[in-house]
């Protein structure tokens, strides 16, 4: 991989990443984005559709989705390091990610009910029509392809983002400079984006819904974006390769591993002519097993594992508007509208985080001493250079008349970033914690089943603590935003250009592990009066995770480095 100076400057002296190169790429993401959060949300409607009344359909699609990215997502990240194209790479992510698409929706035209089938307002959000193209054991089987479905799906998204995020940025975009498209600016964008499509693709999925005779429309509807945005993302991502000569480089070969005795580690299993299929079956699980575990190694030797693990834990909290949430105030009498208003609203902080974040970083950040910046510069460093190599030594690769080294010119990025993941994380546990006696007496003075009615009566009846609800929960994204994109940033600075897909692929398998536990416990209290039980586990593991970070944050300051 070219290093960090070969993606800030070309070889005309002007910045690599240019105006128009720069909104190609927000493009590219943008359909991305926007077809994933699309599906996203509209799979949580096409399950409740086919499975009305409770969260455990959804908890199993969660479950099975969390499981595989747990067993897979480290192997996608390293897929994504050794690959030699990243063209190739990004275009494989595209094209089976909206294959799947496309496929599950024929499996859910079949599922989610008759031609008159409408949502209106709750999760069990339909008039129950008996027209139904397939009931009992088919629609199961059905359901269940799916599923499968929807790992593939949910990889290959994930890959995307990976080889974009970790693979394509961290190229083009210089970590500090006087130009416009630097690392803090294109990831703040990037989410920017992202957010923008999550308040808008329920917004759009919903209010096609509310006007569509039938919700297999909204099916049909998905599956044709899906196809029409294929060719224009292909465009997009080809366009941006030819132009930026820094994608096109080949990749630095991947440093290879040794044991405590000095000696390369091999992960070839080789196979003997006439083994028997279950005797290969078991050869290659060895050789996944024996690749997953220097993930594992790699992951914990890096200095922001703490930070990153921190961030993972979040993710074992239901108190977001989405999923669990969104299913509980369907169940609790809420109609689709209200929903729709605080999905938009949890976005619109989300959203403003992005806005944040680069203000806040420039803010938090100290003058910067000479340095200050060593440790921004590990992932742009020489991928092939010794790893014992002294802190002179990386010090002396740093340009003396860059203004930004100079301890009078410079903020210290690398202290305002994790400042930006402190403040995040303590106001995503000030806004959640509330929200805990709130749920409980919503639920309290509830009576479950509510009846079907599309005016709210839960709204009327408790107009104080429903509103309360939805704004914490959706203050609390302000937080989770400004965590998210310091724990981003600080894993593309600090982690060696060569290992960050293969470290992101392990940072999504345990933001899965997290998430499994988040859907084992909405399958074990699934029923909507059980939802209490459900937001006080989340909010104490979002304390923990503030609690880590802040370990961290303190062991930072003293200087100390946090290894397994």
């Amino acid at each position: 991989m070219p290093d960090r100076q070969s993606a800030e400057i070309a070889h005309d002296g002007t910045p690599e990443l240019s105006q128009k190169q720069g909104y190609i790429l927000y493009l590219c993401h943008l359909l991305s984005a926007w077809n994933a959060r699309s599906y996203e949300f509209a799979a949580i409607l096409f399950t409740a559709a086919a499975y009305p009344g409770g969260f455990r359909a959804t908890s199993f699609v969660g479950i099975t989705i969390s499981l595989a990215a747990i067993l897979f997502a480290s192997a996608v990240g390293k897929w994504i390091d050794h690959a030699p194209s990243r063209l190739r790479t990004l275009l494989a992510t595209i094209i089976i990610n909206r294959s799947t698409i496309i496929v599950s929706c024929f499996g859910w035209f079949l599922i989610v009910g008759g031609p008159s089938t409408k949502i209106h307002g709750r999760s069990s959000p339909l008039d129950q029509d008996s027209s139904f193209e397939l009931r009992g054991a088919p629609k199961h089987i059905v359901f269940a392809f799916g599923l499968g479905l929807g790992i593939i799906e949910t990889l290959s998204r994930k890959a995307n983002v990976i080889s974009m995020e970790r693979d394509w940025v961290p190229v083009l975009a210089p970590e500090t400079g006087a130009i416009h498209f630097t690392l803090t600016q294109v990831n703040a964008t990037m989410a920017r984006i992202d957010m923008i499509c999550k308040v808008l693709a329920p917004i759009v999925v919903s209010g096609f819904l509310s006007i569509v005779p039938s919700i297999r429309y909204g099916v049909v509807g998905i599956a044709l974006a899906n196809i029409l945005s294929l060719w224009l993302e292909f465009w997009t991502a080809q366009w941006l390769w030819s132009q930026c000569h820094t994608l096109r480089e080949p990749k630095l070969p991947v440093i290879a591993e040794y044991d405590c005795n000095g000696d390369p580690i091999s992960h070839a299993y080789p196979s003997q002519r006439g083994n028997t299929f279950l005797a290969l079956w078991i050869e290659s699980v060895q050789a996944w097993w024996h690749g997953y575990i220097p993930s594992l190694r790699l992951f914990f030797s890096t200095e922001v594992w703490i930070s990153t693990i921190a961030m993972c834990m979040t993710h074992a909290s239901v108190l977001s508007v989405s999923g669990s949430v969104i299913v509980f105030l369907l169940n609790s009498g809420y109609s689709m509208k209200v929903v729709t208003v605080a999905e938009a609203a949890s976005a619109i902080f989300e959203v403003g985080s992005t806005f944040v974040a680069p203000f806040a970083v420039r803010k938090l950040s100290p003058i910067a001493s000479p340095a200050s910046h060593k440790l921004l510069r590990v992932s742009s460093k020489d991928d092939a250079s010794d790893s014992s190599v002294e802190e002179e030594d990386v010090e002396s690769d740093v340009d003396p008349d860059d203004s930004l080294n100079h301890h009078k010119a410079g903020p210290d990025i690398n202290k305002g970033i994790t400042r930006l993941g402190l403040c995040g994380i303590l106001s995503m546990a000030l806004t959640l914690t509330p929200t805990v006696p709130l749920f409980a007496y919503l639920i309290h003075h509830l009576t479950y089943p509510i009846p079907p009615s599309t005016d709210s009566p839960s709204l009327t009846a408790h107009p104080f603590i429903s509103l309360s609800i939805v704004l914490l929960l959706s203050a609390s994204r302000l937080g989770r935003g400004l965590l998210q994109l310091s724990t981003q940033q600080l894993a593309q600075a600090r982690v060696p250009a060569h290992q960050c897909s293969s470290f992101a692929g392990t940072e999504v398998a345990f933001v899965s592990v997290f998430g499994l536990s988040h859907n084992i416990g909405t399958a074990i209290w699934s029923a909507p009066a059980q939802f209490g039980w459900l937001a006080a586990g989340s909010a104490v593991a979002v304390g923990m995770a503030a609690a880590a970070f802040g370990w961290w944050v303190r062991m930072e300051r003293k200087g100390g480095r946090a290894r397994l």
